[in-house]
């Protein structure tokens, strides 16, 4: 780690703790950059909608909605980071670093969404290429590129070892390097009438930022996952434990990071019978071993005088085999009937409501994005729902995509899931009333509910959009009444639901 870098967040001491002068100074240094660098992706769409305006560009002002959600992203980006220096809690016993994590993971999510809307448009461009103005393409694309190009000399200093930062800089260095082929494409259009060239860029731009934030999904989704850190190997630790004077074995071994600076590590050694404060010194050298050769920072070992289980090096294999058979060495019973009660057991079901509740907010997201980027044209559809007066439908075009977007990703995350499930839940039953009303009254048009384009369909085609919306609400519902029961039968996790 360089002395300039003062920030990186590197695992010792001075640097991760709350109570530090040098981890205060880190961390008011990098609040300040994220403020500077929302305000900055803040201004930049003021002045492409006001360009955009004047020059009639539809271009100019998907690109000023897609800057907007730059800063949403930059805004998570920030209060994670905040969160996250929040101290460990009864409840939250790790602390609350593992937020960083998560905004990253959505930071990466929004990157991929964005990418996959400027390839689509792109390959519209290239196909039905339109006339562009070469002189406000390059006058706008200056400005984001001065925008944009301070928040990546702001953030780029404090991406070593925090991937919330690092998935934020990749966003706006993405941008950045957006602004600059639109910019090159702007002096191109300047001389030549090349209108491919625009979608061309697109296509390499979108390339490298793919490129650029995989890295970080992967390492999110790692830790998430509670896998192996990729820098540990379980079986060098193993001989590196009994490689120790003192320790005549070690098994059921666990590593698993919960912050990129953080990795724990659990294990079972087994030692000869002896009072319990002769094992200090052995505990001192094992950790310092585990913390120079693996940089484990947060070992928990448990002393034996025998292998408890099979003594196998993982944990989750040997209780596996071992379940597999009775006590008494008969195999178990694999009949229907006790796969039929895994399935009701309430591990199951918790597994089960945890991955519904993800893909569930993921489809609100997924639905909001093209909503988001496009307001005009999703004005439009609800306009052709003939329910609402005039005055109501631009309010409602701008507000919903967000409703949809901030709700789906609250319950990904976690947070207030009761409240998400209310509100999402809701608008599905008002969705469905809405296309029913349509087929009764015979207007048959797709219900925009994922996509702005405005398209004529049958009467079948809308009948299965209903079904589809059917479907998506009694999964919903089945989660608000899971994790309704959860809070009364479990006053105390009620603030873990919220």
């Amino acid at each position: 780690m360089s002395g300039s870098n003062c920030c990186s967040f590197q695992s010792n001491i001075s640097t991760i703790s709350p109570r530090g002068e040098h981890s205060s100074h880190c961390y008011t240094v990098v609040k300040r950059s994220l403020a500077i660098s929302i305000i900055f992706n803040l201004l930049i769409p003021i002045f492409q909608i006001i360009g955009g305006i004047y020059a009639n560009s539809t271009a100019i002002l998907s690109d000023a909605l897609h800057n907007l959600g730059d800063s949403i992203t930059l805004i998570l980006t920030y209060i994670a980071f905040i969160a996250a220096r929040k101290t460990a809690t009864a409840t939250h016993t790790f602390g609350y670093k593992r937020a960083e994590v998560i905004a990253a993971f959505f930071n990466t999510m929004i990157i991929v969404g964005a990418s996959a809307l400027i390839l689509a448009e792109a390959v519209e461009r290239f196909l039905h290429p339109k006339p562009i103005l070469g002189e406000w393409v390059v006058g706008l694309a200056l400005v984001g590129m001065i925008g944009n190009g301070i928040s990546v000399f702001l953030l780029h200093r404090h991406t070593e070892g925090n991937m919330n930062i690092k998935s934020a800089f990749i966003h706006l260095l993405g941008d950045f390097l957006t602004s600059l082929g639109v910019l090159l494409g702007g002096i191109v259009l300047l001389f030549k009438p090349w209108y491919w060239i625009d979608p061309l860029l697109s296509f390499a731009i979108v390339v490298l930022i793919i490129k650029g934030c995989w890295r970080i999904f992967r390492d999110a989704l790692r830790i998430l996952m509670e896998a192996t850190p990729p820098n540990v190997d379980l079986c060098k630790v193993k001989e590196a434990i009994e490689g120790i004077q003192g320790v005549l074995g070690a098994h059921y071994l666990h590593a698993w990071m919960v912050h990129p600076s953080n990795v724990a590590f659990s294990c079972h050694v087994v030692v000869e019978d002896q009072p319990l404060s002769s094992v200090a010194s052995l505990r001192k050298n094992i950790e310092d071993m585990l913390n120079v050769r693996f940089q484990i920072n947060h070992p928990i070992l448990q002393f034996e005088t025998a292998p408890c289980g099979t003594g196998a090096m993982i944990c989750e294999l040997a209780c596996t085999e071992y379940q597999a058979s009775n006590h008494d060495g008969t195999p178990r019973d694999r009949s229907i009937s006790s796969y039929t009660s895994f399935i009701k057991s309430p591990a199951f079901k918790e597994k089960l409501a945890l991955l519904l509740r993800v893909l569930f907010g993921g489809v609100f997201i997924f639905a909001s994005l093209d909503k988001i980027l496009n307001p005009k044209s999703f004005a439009e559809v609800i306009f052709n729902y003939h329910v609402l007066p005039d005055v109501l439908i631009n309010f409602v075009a701008v507000t919903l995509p967000w409703v949809e977007f901030v709700t789906g990703s609250s319950l990904v995350g976690g947070w207030g899931v009761m409240g998400a499930l209310a509100v999402l839940n809701s608008l599905l039953m008002i969705f469905i009333g809405l296309i029913i009303f349509n087929i009764i009254r015979g207007i048959d048009i797709s219900c925009g509910c994922f996509f702005t384009e405005i398209e004529n369909v049958s009467t079948a085609t809308m009948w299965l959009e209903v079904f589809r919306d059917f479907v998506i609400l009694m999964i919903g519902l089945w989660l608000f009444r899971y994790y309704s029961m959860g809070v009364k039968s479990n006053p105390w996790k009620e603030s873990e639901l919220k």
